[in-house]
Order: structure tokens, then sequence, then C-alpha cells
């Protein structure tokens, strides 16, 4: 009898063990069930605004549009639960942030400000479009960003994402520390860095100092057969060189070397643990 007895409550015990790892009759673990919610505002807006966007987890788009004078926003929410009624609530009480403050817009959603039910699978995508003057703050915990056609101050900043720029002319700050970096059509002055992916550019740089930098990832650098620079790089797994005339010692993998001297330019390239390679275009 006792011997039974014994086995009985190991076999009870290990069956409620099992149900607490299943997450039976938890709301989160049995988190199923999905509801979205789209809101939409709009603000009036200065000749060139100022917009702030952060958010622990979700995904940014900002895009300029010529002949716009308002700053518009849709926001999608989305949220999780055992059942759609309890995904709803949850989407309903998750707080964002839409706030003007003098020239500034501040949009966010922070995860810290949510209950630990919303925060888990709570997320928020922020999509803007905007007059093309613009000064551009993004921080991302989780989570992409892709911007286009914006011609000013862009500073973005992902933990765990990818961030894409196209067509953007100004002052660049990009910094994903784990994922991949693309600029297309750039224009200005860049300073891009990524800890884990590869980086691809192509534009026109200025006449100033510019960085991009993988720790490890590779990097795809085309650059007008007509731009003068010089390019100082370092890459571990050597660096490529195609179409273009450069002047200087460009053997090994640590070079310095001018395209098209004088120049007042310099990018200095480095893939950490990485190859590099360098195409000229027309």
């Amino acid at each position: 009898m006792k011997r039974g007895h014994a086995i009985g409550c190991i076999t009870l015990g290990f069956a409620v063990v099992v149900l607490l790892l299943s997450g039976c009759g938890d709301g989160r673990s049995n988190a199923t069930h999905e509801s979205s919610e789209i809101r939409r505002i709009s603000f009036p807006v200065p000749d060139v605004p100022t917009v702030e966007i952060s958010a622990s987890n979700g995904i940014v788009t900002v895009r300029g549009q010529e002949d716009l004078t308002e700053v518009q926003v849709t926001m999608t929410l989305r949220n999780l639960g055992a059942s759609l009624e309890q995904a709803e609530s949850r989407v309903d009480e998750m707080i964002v942030h839409t706030d003007r403050v003098q020239d500034r817009i501040v949009l966010g959603y922070a995860g810290t400000e949510q209950p630990e039910s919303i925060r888990e699978h709570g997320s928020v995508e922020f999509e803007v479009i905007m007059p093309p003057r613009a000064d551009i703050s993004i921080e991302v915990g989780n989570g992409s960003i892709t911007a286009s056609d914006i011609v000013g101050r862009f500073d973005a900043r992902t933990n765990n994402g990818e961030i894409d720029a196209a067509r953007m002319s100004g002052m660049l700050r990009l910094d994903a520390s784990n994922g991949r970096i693309r600029m297309t059509e750039t224009d200005g002055t860049v300073d891009a860095k990524t800890g884990n992916g590869d980086i691809a550019f192509s534009g026109r740089l200025g006449d100033a100092e510019h960085r991009i930098e993988t720790g490890r990832g590779d990097l795809e650098i085309e650059l007008p057969i007509d731009l003068s620079i010089t390019i100082d790089a370092v890459a571990s797994a050597g660096i490529e060189t195609d179409d273009l005339r450069l002047e200087g010692d460009t053997d090994g993998e640590d070079w310095v070397a001018t395209l098209n001297a004088p120049a007042a330019a310099t990018l200095i390239l480095v893939a950490r643990s990485g190859r590099i390679e360098l195409r000229g275009v027309q």
C-alpha cells in the first residue's frame, strides 16, 4: 500500500509539473489569438519638423512626401491572448505616446510602461509620412527601420533588426547592433555601423569624414567614379576593388588610397570579420 501510494503521488506530481510547464490556464503561454487596432493622428508642422520615434518592439517606417504640410502617423497595435476577447482587451490597454512639444513630435511605445501581460506579446508598428525636410531620431529595441526621401538629420538605432535607407540626403547616423544595413542613392554624410550583419552603400559622399563599420559581416560599397575621396580600409578577409582608379598601395587587408586626388573627403571602412568590396559606378 505504501509503495502504491508513493507511485501515485509521483505520477500526480509529474502531471502537475507537465500542466504548469505547458502553461495550462496561463493566458500568456496559451496566447494563440491575435488582435490588432489601427490608430491615426496628424500634426500640422513648421517648415522643418523634428520627429522622435521610439518603440521597444515594432517596425518603424518613415517616408518623405513633397507638398505635405503635416506629419501623418499610422500606428498598428498588436497583442495576443488566450481568447480573442483577451487579445482585444490587451490592445485597448496598450499605452502609446503621440505628443507634440513645441516643434517636436514625439511618438513612443515603451514596454516598461506596460503591465507584464501586455508587454510580453505587445508590439506597435509606426508608419510616418511627412514633409521631406525634417530632422528625425528613431530608436527601436526589437524591429526594423525603413526610411526614404528625407532631407536633413537622420539618426536611427535598432538593437535587433535591419535598417534600410533610400534616397536620403543630409547627415545619416545608423546603428544596428544585430542586423543588416542598406543605404541606396545616398547624398550626404554617413556614419553607419552594425555589430553583426552586412552593410551595403551606394551614393555620393560630401567633403567630410565618413565611417562604415561591421563587426561581423561584409561591406559592399558603390561610389561614383568621378568622386574625390580618400579611402581608409581594413578587412580581415581582404579587400576587392573594381572600376576605381585608386592612387596608393591597395595590397593586403589594411590600406589607404585616394580616388581622384586631391580629396577633401575621407571614407573609413572597417570589416572586422569579413571582406570589403568596392565598386565604381557612372
